[in-house]
């Protein structure tokens, strides 16, 4: 409110209204005495001093100017030292008083020639930079803090977030030269907000896991869930939640504040305060900078995180998907194996049915043949059998005793030719209605069945088969 009263005095001033210029500037004078904000005080007495030099009213300017000298002296100015017997030599020299503008004069000088001794060394330091090795400057600190990726291990993220938001507050003292930097998140299920990091002095009040309460704190909260830009203040007193701010940072108080929020993505993660305690700090541009570049490591930090917990997640998802896609290929190919095995067998006696032999005949078959057209295997597993099973008076049996006595018969009938083709030289043959056929070779193990109302022809036998296929 000071400097906005300041402002509007010398915009009156420019226009040419004194009078309104003058009251202005003589309550933002009383504002700025009233909060002690020095360097305003120094501004409003200049621009004090000018709208009473135009009014032509010189003791009064003298007047002005001897306050803002002896101001100058207490903040230990000596640009406004300067300036102030410049103006105080020219007044006397118009009184006529010449020994004390000589006097002014003098000082004048003197002031001047220890600015320019130190306007001096200031040009020379960028030369002499490049020998001073034992501290780099904060730009430097800060390309070297950003050059660094700050990468999250992914199978401990969380427990790389902390040491990585430990390194960013401890270099921000060095960088900004503020006495502490607190890094506040806010959670996700509520408005509260936890600090998670913290460097400054021994007897500051802050310490990580520390959380605000949106209830202990309601204009606090409220303002930074509202706030986009950097809140830069000052004067702690000027702060838009100064009386909240002795039950953040204790009894002490702090004096000057910078506040960065923290967004990733749009979504609102919390802020980071750059703190001064002992004394006043006027904020310049070069350090709202360097602030808000800080803040967007620690985004980045939060976004790698954040990233490394949606690639973990989608992992676990695509290893359950995974399982469950094998799962289902198993119990698929299992049912498969199931289905067919249904399908090629005698769901009464348990025998191969005709569409097994219908299958594989044909190529048993064409196997024989060739082994008899082929010299060297002619005598050796070359015959092909097939016997035709018929039940006598099977007929009577079922209309004498009714189906399941009948059914009975028919199993054990069939259980004793599978136990008679059990062996190592013969292949089963099938079961259908009351006959069953098999086929036998000399050293198969495997069991297959023929119906016997099949339509099935015979090769012709090849003509190296002079004599029945033999049978040992």
């Amino acid at each position: 409110m000071a400097e906005s009263h300041w402002h509007l005095g010398a915009l009156a001033l420019d226009q040419g209204d004194l009078v309104q210029a003058e009251q202005e500037t003589r309550t933002a004078l009383a504002l700025a005495e009233a909060s002690g904000y020095g360097w305003l005080r120094g501004g409003a007495f200049r621009t004090l001093a000018d709208i009473l030099l135009k009014q032509r009213r010189f003791d009064d300017a003298s007047e002005v100017y001897r306050r803002a000298l002896e101001h100058a002296r207490q903040v230990g100015s000596r640009r406004q030292q300067a300036d102030c017997h410049e103006a105080l030599s020219a007044l006397a020299e118009g009184r006529g008083d010449y020994r004390e503008a000589l006097g002014h004069a003098r000082q004048h000088a003197a002031l001047q020639a220890v600015l320019l001794e130190q306007l001096v060394v200031a040009e020379r330091l960028p030369e002499l930079q490049q020998y001073d090795l034992s501290q780099k400057p904060p730009i430097e600190q800060l390309l070297d803090l950003s050059t660094d990726a700050l990468p999250l291990d992914a199978s401990a993220a969380g427990a790389a977030l902390e040491p990585a938001l430990e390194r960013v507050v401890r270099a921000s003292l060095g960088i900004l030269r503020i006495e502490f930097v607190a890094i506040w998140l806010r959670e996700r299920a509520g408005a509260d907000v936890v600090c998670c990091s913290v460097a400054g002095p021994p007897g500051l009040p802050l310490a990580p896991g520390r959380v605000l309460a949106a209830a202990e704190l309601p204009l606090y909260h409220r303002l930074h869930a509202q706030v986009s830009d950097p809140l830069v203040v000052h004067d702690a007193r000027l702060h838009p939640a100064a009386a909240e701010l002795p039950a953040l940072f204790g009894p002490a108080g702090v004096r000057s504040l910078l506040e960065v929020p923290l967004r990733v993505r749009g979504d609102d993660l919390g802020f980071v305060s750059f703190g001064q305690l002992g004394g006043q700090r006027n904020w310049t541009r070069d350090d709202v900078l360097f602030g808000t570049h800080l803040a967007s490591l620690v985004e980045r930090i939060l976004g790698q995180l954040e990233h490394v917990a949606i690639q973990q997640a989608l992992e676990r998802s695509n290893e359950a998907l995974e399982l469950r896609v094998a799962q289902r290929t198993r119990e698929l190919e299992l049912a498969n194996l199931a289905l067919e095995e249904a399908s090629l067998t005698d769901p009464l006696t348990g025998l191969r049915n005709r569409r097994f032999l219908l299958r594989y005949l044909d190529a048993d078959v064409a196997l024989s043949v060739r082994r008899h057209e082929d010299r060297a295997t002619r005598l050796v597993d070359a015959d092909l059998l097939f016997f035709l099973v018929d039940i006598d008076h099977f007929k009577a049996v079922n209309d004498h005793w009714a189906m399941p006595p009948a059914t009975r018969c028919w199993c054990s009938c069939a259980s004793g030719c599978a136990w008679w083709c059990a062996r190592p030289t013969t292949w089963c043959a099938g079961a259908a209605r009351n006959s069953w056929w098999w086929r036998a070779n000399r050293t198969a193990t495997r069991r297959r069945c023929w119906p016997s109302g099949s339509a099935w022809r015979w090769p012709s036998a090849p003509s190296s088969w002079r004599t029945a296929p033999r049978w040992r």
